[in-house]
């Protein structure tokens, strides 16, 4: 939200929201009488601004009736509730030349670098940020005799659903989750966050993190913007009339600088990716200040808007808010749409971050290690403003549906699942070791288990065996691992396996030895015995690995060297490799 000077000694506050849906209306307009001057709401729809006890306020929103109100009536009102125009949208107030938009956005366009966080030195900041996900009720998609006597939302979710799913999804989302991080970056492209806390409702540990970037971009200065696994155009980019139609909307003095508000929407008859939405531009720097872009499939089943705002942090504009919405119409059946939201504040914005920050380079998210051990003081620091009672209520009730079900040995079992491990306790199952088949071997029976961290997070300690049902053959090996600094990315591996390969078959990649693929394609075999010791490290962007191994091979067949025949030998082997990842 952006606060300007008042006008009087006297304030005036509340929301401004939409009065069919009962949500805020973000970047609503905000004057006193017909002032040139206001303020602009943020995604909340909060409003706060000075006014004598006679002074009409003025409210408007594009696509909304404007609305005025005098202040000493607001006073004792908490929401402000503007109605939607029907069809097109609300009369402009401001029409201008086109030389005047091109004027405007072409300067923007210029100034792009002066603004663009990417451009800085070195930047931090925190960001707090949660999300939710719902399934709703889709007016859009019901059958049309609903309609015929409930034109209202309420009337048509009574006729659609059940009484008890209209309750939970009133008073609880599917699941909620929220997120603590400390964001790092230094020119060029060294970007590192690392997850402070984390919350997500069911689950008492963090699996996986999640944060906001995952679902949009962190600035809209580039030349396309990425939601999902699509690029979209930008439409403040080089270009730009070729692909997009403007309209500048209004103008509203903040500050003694004037925003401009343009509307903009894909040209017709244009094959790229665009959007459609709104963008503020401020006189000061050029620089954007509120942007909201929406995409939506062709057969209008799928759709995203995103909405940023920026605001001026020690002398540059910098992102301050960062939020989501997307829908998918027909899940899990018709009638219903699934809804994800995401909304984000950042703060604690520093423009000096020294090297040593940067901890962690190759990895772009890192969890602290006390993520999962925050207290209630310590949320009640990072939130912006309390949790609402349905965000309350999804904690409570998730998180007893979890327990009575036993949701998180079953998320944890799956996490390590896809890695070809299932915990049984403070040991780890080698799934892919139960039953394997292959031509030479028929069916291989065996198992595999191994210590895991609830034991030690510094050392790992394991074995597996394997019986073939053709060749009537055991086969073994066992495993000692240990991790200097308590986490993956640092091991030393001492190993022996006793067990079959292909001929001539050398180093296949780790991934594929792991998993049953290698155990396929056993037509032919030798038997190896080795022993082997593996180092790697991470240091910065470099993977170092080091390694040496003996190994014995009996042959399944002979052959013939110096006139002499063998069917095994022996030998030994060292390695040293090297990979650098950047950006």
């Amino acid at each position: 939200m952006v606060a300007l000077n008042g006008l009087s000694q006297q304030p005036v506050q509340g929301v401004i929201a939409d009065s069919a849906t009962r949500s805020p209306l973000a970047f609503a307009t905000v004057r006193v009488g017909d002032s040139r001057s206001g303020m602009i709401t943020g995604i909340d729809g909060r409003f706060s601004i000075n006014a004598s006890s006679e002074a009409a306020i003025t409210f408007t929103h594009i696509g909304y009736r404007t609305l005025s109100i005098q202040a000493d009536r607001l006073r004792g009102m908490d929401t402000v509730y503007l109605a939607a125009t029907e069809g097109l949208m609300s009369t402009v107030i401001v029409r201008s030349a086109s030389d005047r938009i091109r004027r405007i956005i072409n300067t923007a366009i210029r100034n792009r670098p002066l603004h663009n966080p990417d451009q800085l030195d070195t930047y931090q900041c925190n960001i707090y940020f949660k999300s939710w996900l719902d399934f709703l009720p889709d007016e859009l998609s019901v059958p049309d005799t609903v309609f015929r006597n409930a034109r209202d939302s309420a009337s048509v979710r009574a006729v659609m659903f059940d009484s008890s799913f209209l309750n939970f999804i009133d008073k609880s989302h599917l699941f909620f989750t929220e997120t603590y991080s400390h964001r790092i970056f230094q020119k060029p492209h060294q970007v590192q966050e690392v997850v402070l806390a984390s919350k997500f409702s069911g689950l008492s540990k963090t699996y996986f993190a999640n944060i906001i970037t995952d679902n949009i971009p962190f600035h809209v200065y580039t030349d396309f913007i990425t939601l999902g696994t699509k690029d979209y155009t930008n439409p403040i980019a080089p270009g730009w009339q070729q692909r997009y139609s403007f309209r500048l909307e209004d103008e509203l003095v903040v500050d003694r600088d004037t925003v401009f508000m343009l509307s903009f929407h894909p040209k017709g008859g244009r094959d790229f990716n665009g959007m459609k939405g709104m963008v503020y531009i401020n006189t000061n720097g050029y620089a954007i200040t509120h942007f909201i872009g929406s995409t939506i499939d062709p057969e209008g089943q799928r759709g995203v808007t995103m909405e940023q705002i920026y605001t001026r942090k020690s002398g540059r504009w910098f992102p301050c808010e960062l939020n989501f919405e997307s829908f998918t119409r027909g899940l899990p059946v018709n009638g219903m749409k699934v809804a994800f939201t995401g909304r984000s504040v950042i703060d604690s914005v520093s423009y000096e971050v020294k090297t040593e920050k940067l901890t962690r380079k190759s990895r772009p998210v890192v969890l602290h290690d006390s993520v999962d051990l925050r207290t209630a003081e310590d949320w009640a620091r990072y939130r912006r403003d309390s949790l609402s009672p349905k965000e309350s209520n999804t904690y409570r009730v998730i998180d007893s549906f979890s327990r009575k079900y036993k949701m998180e040995p079953m998320f944890r079992m799956m996490t390590k699942a896809i890695i070809g491990r299932v915990p049984i306790g403070s040991f780890d199952l080698e799934w892919t070791r139960l039953a394997t088949s292959n031509a030479y071997e028929g069916v291989r029976l065996g198992a595999g288990i191994f210590t895991n961290e609830r034991i030690s997070r510094y050392v790992s300690i394991g074995g597996w065996f394997g019986y073939g049902t053709r060749d009537a053959q055991w086969k073994y090996g066992g495993s000692l691992t240990l991790f200097p600094a308590g986490r993956r990315d640092d091991q030393l591996v001492f190993s022996y396996d006793n067990t079959y390969r292909t001929p001539g078959d050398i180093n296949l990649h780790p991934e594929l030895d792991r998993t049953v693929y290698t155990n396929l394609l056993l037509k032919e075999v030798d038997r190896i015995g080795e022993y082997a010791i593996r180092a790697q490290t991470r240091r910065g962007y470099f993977e170092l690995q080091a390694g040496a191994l003996s190994r014995t091979i009996s042959a399944f067949h002979d052959f013939e060297l110096q006139a002499r025949k063998f069917n095994s030998y022996s030998n030994r082997e060292a390695m040293a490799g090297v990979r650098f990842a950047y950006a």
